[in-house]
């Protein structure tokens, strides 16, 4: 844990620096300064930034905080009447049963916060920072006029007020922060007189907001991520129906871009009304 010191996030010398070492040749580096400056004033003044300063959000102050914490856990699931079989002249026969079965993650965590509140209980909170709506269609100079997540709801720092752009993150993030709250709740059973684990965070960089779940939302991810894992077990003995895998409808198509099983020329699936199978380019049609 770091003890309170002053941000340097505006420090000129400071973002000078990182730009040398980090910002690529071909880039602009005044227009990549100026957005920085935007950004980090965001920080600064919403509720993260405030956190970090020593003032109190929301009844919250921080305690301390760790950045970057890195994270192995395994997650042991109960596996049902799971087995593995093999053919035989015979037929199929059952070559071994599957009592339990065991994931294992690793991974960091961009932020974790140690917090209390009035009445000095302890809390533990994970953040995921986030950039979506802070590069293009950003607009600095009026935030009506940029990106959805730029325009925050009524209360700035009130982290369960989402507006629907909010909402749709969070969504889209939902099982990475539902494993960070696990991975929070798995070091905390074997501390005596442990932290109470707070449902995680997105700051979004666009608004400095920082946006949640209450805890029964919270729960409903955790039981997700848990579906989840238990889905990947059931694949991995090849024990799924066929018809247990629905296909999304065309509007969820950015969530079928980033599955491996819509990858490529060959198409295992996808959205619905698309074409499955081996996928030829205009040009190999032609030739």
């Amino acid at each position: 844990w770091t003890k309170k010191q002053p941000s340097k996030l505006l420090d000129n010398e400071v973002m000078s620096e990182i730009l040398n070492e980090l910002l690529p040749v071909e880039a602009d580096e005044k227009l990549t300064t100026h957005r920085l400056r935007v950004l980090a004033q965001l920080f600064e003044d919403g509720p993260l930034g405030k956190l970090c300063s020593g003032k109190v959000v929301e009844g919250l102050k921080v305690d301390g905080l760790l950045t970057e914490m890195p994270f192995e856990c395994t997650i042991k699931l109960d596996s049902g009447n799971l087995f593995l079989d093999t053919w035989s002249p015979l037929g199929i026969r059952k070559t071994s049963d599957i009592e339990s079965s065991s994931i294992l993650f690793s991974g960091r965590i961009d932020l974790v916060l140690a917090l209390s509140d009035e009445e000095n209980k302890r809390y533990l909170m994970a953040v995921d920072l986030k950039t979506e709506g802070s590069l293009y269609g950003f607009n600095s100079s009026n935030k009506l006029d940029g990106t959805p997540l730029q325009i925050p709801s009524g209360n700035i720092e009130d982290r369960f007020e989402l507006t629907e752009a909010e909402k749709e993150i969070l969504h889209n993030h939902s099982l990475q922060l539902a494993l960070y709250n696990y991975v929070l709740g798995m070091i905390q059973e074997n501390i005596q007189d442990g932290r109470e684990i707070l449902p995680p965070s997105i700051y979004v960089s666009a608004s400095g907001r920082l946006i949640s779940w209450k805890d029964l939302e919270q729960q409903q991810q955790q039981q997700r991520l848990k579906k989840l894992l238990n889905w990947i077990i059931k694949t991995s003995t090849g024990k799924v129906d066929p018809l247990e895998i629905q296909r999304l409808p065309q509007e969820n198509m950015s969530i079928c871009e980033k599955c491996p099983y819509f990858s490529g020329q060959i198409k295992l699936c996808g959205p619905l009304e698309s074409q499955i199978g081996l996928i030829l380019n205009t040009q190999q049609n032609e030739n």
